[in-house]
């Protein structure tokens, strides 16, 4: 799961507002959105503001231009208010997942799994390693969050350890994490594709292959390279026995420490809410604080909010396994509240759905219509900020030009993953990347050079779309009805009602 099973933005009727009210037109939208741009831009780049500030400068922008769409302020809050509503749950389970690494480290599971990873993982092979082990978890588990919150950690971990440059570590992290998820018959994202875009669930995961693995290979082919590149680093070994050192005089280390883990893999794999696993798992590890480490029961419980302080007098352990607690992901939590009530502004005064209108309008080959949603979906994913919505909102758009042009509808499932769920790491204010760089303390910019399947997954889908390769279609395309109105058939797309807005 790229994502935790809310599918937010799925009730499309919620969407929809006063197509009279709007107005401005195309125009307006498209300044509406190079101004966001340039907010991002001098925000992030110029003057090298947060975030969250960022975020801030680009809400009241939206909100700006919607008023001049004839929108008044009150129904502006209830779209950014109705926009938040759906991303709770996202939020709840980041602030379950910060909990959750306190007291992981307190009973000193992240500790033990870093011991182990320093004396099983070759320095020489560990981004490649770490690239299989994430592949094989996430497949397992359906659940690329919970792959990174957990093995992820102690691999950045292990990675300090030996030398490996954290950015690397976490790319190769967070690439395997995707793949499994992608794959994946018990991921919500690869549940949710081919849902929308009514496609058999194991047609679209057969048909996913198709971009996935090529992908994969070459992202494993990089990785390997890089390993090999480094060769081998006498510092890096040093530095990890001396780490194991210090986690060994800190913690009692031994298999009991595991429990968690296998506790909480046990409770994703009968389906359980991840919030509810993660939760739970906290506090299978807060006892083993209690009754292993030796901690007072209320310091093992205080780690939840407060997280955990090492003090082992080695500084990059104490750096490691210092942190965690509910407070530590509270930056993510606002920048998640402001791009969904960014989100929700943007597409419910009609500016997102204006430029997707005056694109679908044009299109006359199954080319131009797999193209439009691969880079449509994609800008969705980028307004918004959660790849599940812009999954739906997307397919909802473009699904009846499938079976117009009679493209199979498992080419659309499979669009939308290759615009989403790959693509969603490396967008800063995405949920997804959002948490991510939360949890392995790693910036999405610092990442994202190696996160090779967030630009190589868009290149192979377009050389598809391109060539005509592995485009599945339901008729010849020279049974097409060449003569239809394009511009008809979309006007009879089931869009929001201010879609139309300003025409």
């Amino acid at each position: 799961m790229s994502n935790p099973p809310e599918m937010p933005g799925s009730d499309l009727g919620e969407l929809d507002s006063d197509q009279n009210k709007a107005r401005g037109g195309l125009g307006v939208a498209a300044l509406a959105v190079v101004s966001l741009l340039a907010v991002f831009v001098v925000s992030l780049l110029v003057f090298h503001l947060p975030l969250q500030v960022a975020m801030l400068g680009a809400l009241l922008v939206a909100t700006g231009f919607a008023l001049l769409r004839g929108y008044t302020y009150a129904e502006l809050e209830s779209f950014g208010y109705d926009a938040v509503r759906r991303a709770l749950t996202p939020i709840f389970i980041l602030i379950a997942v910060g909990g959750l690494i306190g007291t992981w480290t307190a009973s000193g599971t992240i500790a033990y799994m870093v011991d182990l990873g320093l004396q099983v993982i070759s320095p020489n092979y560990f981004l490649i390693t770490a690239l299989l082990l994430c592949s094989a978890l996430s497949l397992a588990t359906g659940t690329s969050w919970g792959t990174v919150g957990t093995v992820g950690i102690a691999l950045i971990a292990v990675a300090h350890g030996m030398g490996v440059n954290p950015a690397m570590a976490a790319g190769a992290v967070i690439c395997g994490a995707l793949f499994g998820d992608k794959i994946s018959p018990m991921s919500d994202s690869t549940n949710l594709a081919p849902a929308v875009a009514g496609a058999p669930l194991m047609e679209h995961i057969r048909h996913l292959q198709w971009t996935t693995l090529p992908v994969y290979v070459m992202s494993g082919g990089i990785f390997l390279y890089l390993d090999l590149s480094r060769g081998n680093n006498a510092t890096g070994t040093s530095q990890g026995d001396a780490i194991t050192t210090a986690l060994e005089s800190q913690f009692n280390l031994s298999w009991v420490v595991l429990l968690p883990v296998f506790f909480f893999i046990a409770l994703l794999l009968l389906k359980k809410p991840p919030f509810v696993s993660i939760v739970l798992a906290s506090i299978v590890a807060a006892l083993i604080s209690v009754f292993v480490q030796g901690m007072t029961v209320g310091d093992a419980f205080s780690v939840i909010y407060d997280g955990y302080e090492a003090e082992t007098g080695n500084a990059i352990v104490d750096k490691l396994l210092t942190g965690g607690g509910m407070t530590v992901l509270l930056g993510v939590v606002v920048v998640i509240l402001l791009a969904s009530a960014m989100g929700g502004v943007l597409y419910r005064s009609g500016i997102i759905s204006d430029l997707l209108d005056a694109c679908v309008s044009r299109l006359k080959t199954a080319r131009g219509v797999v193209l439009t949603t691969l880079y449509g979906t994609l800008g969705l994913n980028f307004a918004i900020g959660d790849l599940l919505g812009a999954m739906v909102l997307g397919g909802s758009l473009m699904s009846p030009l499938y079976r117009k042009f009679g493209i199979a509808p498992k080419t659309l499932s499979r669009t939308l993953e290759d615009a989403t769920t790959m693509t969603a790491p490396g967008i800063p204010w995405n949920t997804s990347a959002l948490y991510m760089s939360g949890v392995l303390g790693i910036t999405t910019l610092s990442y994202l050079p190696y996160t090779f399947v967030v630009f190589l997954t868009p290149l192979v889908a377009t050389l598809y779309a391109v060539t005509g390769i592995a485009i599945a279609r339901t008729r010849p395309e020279t049974d097409l009805l060449v003569d239809e109105d394009v511009d008809a058939t979309a006007a009879a797309l089931p869009l929001p009602e201010n879609s139309m807005a300003g025409r």
